[in-house]
């Protein structure tokens, strides 16, 4: 966000360059997710901000904006290595449906069963889907490149949320039994679940997981936000970037390198981290 209230988004290289992405006559730009291409995918809110678009930025820097037709808003968070994008759209009665958008373009809308709200939030190489969608509570999905969808929830959950999934259909994201504070969870392609612990947390909330099973998010101890990244083996690191008052891990690549936000001593300024294992 600059000084004037606007946001925009940006791409930052191996090497540290920077480069602000703006979509045209766009009153806000917000990028989600960017694959191994560098292709970058996201939405952006129209001149008047009644209303998101959804684009495609591939690494050239070529920006593609495009609707789900008949939808008054359309949002992109995901793509894969080979191009397959996924998303949401909001409808006409501001439900929201999931899709996903084939290399050639092509919008295959979907939901599970009785949602009255869908929202994903990865996809893996294989066109694998995870994400969450509302059906009286919240409840996790999978969805599989044939198109069949697997719902799911965490033991004892009330809400269940997926925030990520790798190439081996290993899930990572967070739950809620009854008012209770969000706890996190792995869950395998087997559909066994792990719940993620940290000494002293509140909150634990898993955001991402890379293709060897490393698993990255934050938690709360009541004082402020701390990261912390949990190895295949479940032994758990946390970490804070110095000279911040809270730490909020993002995503982790295979190489484990780790980005995200923190805000500052005076919890007013907001700026981005690249943590390196």
């Amino acid at each position: 966000m600059d000084s004037s209230g606007d946001t925009h988004s940006f791409v930052r290289t191996s090497d540290g360059t920077l480069t602000i992405i703006d979509a045209p006559d766009a009153c806000g730009t917000y990028a989600q997710a960017i694959n191994r291409g560098g292709t970058i995918v996201g939405s952006a809110g129209d001149s008047n901000c009644t209303s998101a678009h959804a684009f495609i930025r591939t690494y050239d820097g070529t920006l593609t904006i495009f609707d789900v037709p008949n939808s008054s808003s359309t949002y992109a968070v995901s793509i894969n290595s080979r191009g397959l994008l996924v998303g949401d759209y909001k409808d006409s009665s501001n439900h929201f449906h999931g899709f996903l958008r084939g290399v050639d373009g092509t919008l295959t809308s979907f939901d599970p069963a009785g949602s009255t709200d869908t929202g994903p939030a990865s996809i893996n190489k294989a066109g694998e889907i995870a994400g969450s969608y509302k059906a009286g509570g919240r409840h996790g999905f999978l969805r599989a490149a044939d198109g069949t969808i697997t719902t799911f929830d965490a033991p004892g959950a009330t809400a269940t949320y997926a925030a990520a999934l790798n190439d081996s259909g290993e899930t990572a994201g967070y739950f809620q039994q009854q008012s209770a504070p969000f706890q996190a969870f792995v869950r395998t392609a087997d559909g066994t679940f792990d719940t993620i612990s940290i000494s002293g947390a509140t909150t634990v909330v898993a955001s991402s997981i890379n293709n060897n099973g490393v698993v990255t998010g934050f938690y709360d101890d009541k004082n402020a936000e701390h990261g912390f990244v949990r190895n295949a083996d479940g032994t758990i690191l946390t970490f804070d970037v110095a000279s911040c008052l809270g730490t909020t891990p993002f995503a982790i690549n295979e190489k484990g390198l780790i980005t995200g936000r923190c805000e500052d001593q005076n919890g007013i300024n907001t700026h981005g981290f690249l943590r390196k294992p």
